[in-house]
């Protein structure tokens, strides 16, 4: 469903909403989605709570995402209880003109490569955005758990587990691990806290460039 105007209460529907338009859903199951199941695009906002997010397939482009959700282009996104299993591309994605999404108390789990072999991360901030990790798992990722490339986040009292790679930073980013974490990313910083776990991943922090998705 497309939210083009208002502030929108919904529940169990798929969601997109665009041009500062503000979307509240509850309860939501996307199952066997195309594309992306929740997407927030030019400043739209989307709040979302206990969401269950599965098998979101290939758009049908060569490459093409199966993301659970996108907040590109200055979108802006919270969310709370989500489980997304098996995307494929990525299974969140963050990109471009400030866009920002808080992910709290969540799982996101076995992300493939898409439909060209490529990629396979599981949350993953670029081009000047910011990504908030509060309480989440990453686990069973083709390719790297958490990726920062040019963009901003705090990790925080999370699981990064069993992932070809748990971490990435690139294009600027730089990873710190602190006590605790700020209240708000700072610019081009990963914070990571302490109590953030990283274990049985093939590789803890990545060493070489690694290629990321493209917004829609």
């Amino acid at each position: 469903m497309l939210v083009d105007e208002g502030t929108v209460t919904l529940e169990r529907v798929t969601v997109a909403a665009s041009t500062d338009i503000e979307a509240s859903i509850t309860q939501l199951s996307a199952l066997e989605n195309h594309g992306v199941a929740v997407l927030a695009i030019t400043k739209g906002r989307i709040d979302l709570q206990n969401a269950w997010i599965a098998d979101t397939a290939a758009d049908g482009t060569p490459g093409g995402p199966g993301r659970a959700v996108t907040a590109q282009d200055g979108g802006l996104m919270t969310i709370l209880g989500l489980v997304a299993q098996r995307s494929r591309q990525a299974g969140i994605l963050v990109a471009a003109g400030g866009a920002s999404l808080a992910l709290r108390s969540s799982r996101i789990e076995d992300v493939a490569a898409g439909d060209d072999e490529a990629l396979g991360h599981g949350l993953t901030a670029l081009e000047g955005s910011s990504l908030v990790v509060d309480d989440v798992t990453v686990r069973r990722c083709a390719a790297v758990g958490l990726v920062f490339d040019a963009a901003s986040g705090t990790v925080r009292a999370s699981r990064i587990t069993d992932n070809a790679v748990g971490i990435f930073a690139q294009g600027g980013s730089e990873l710190l691990q602190v006590a605790v974490v700020p209240e708000a990313p700072v610019d081009r910083q990963v914070s990571i806290s302490t109590d953030t776990v990283f274990t049985d991943n093939a590789t803890r922090v990545g060493s070489r460039v690694v290629p990321v998705p493209s917004p829609l």
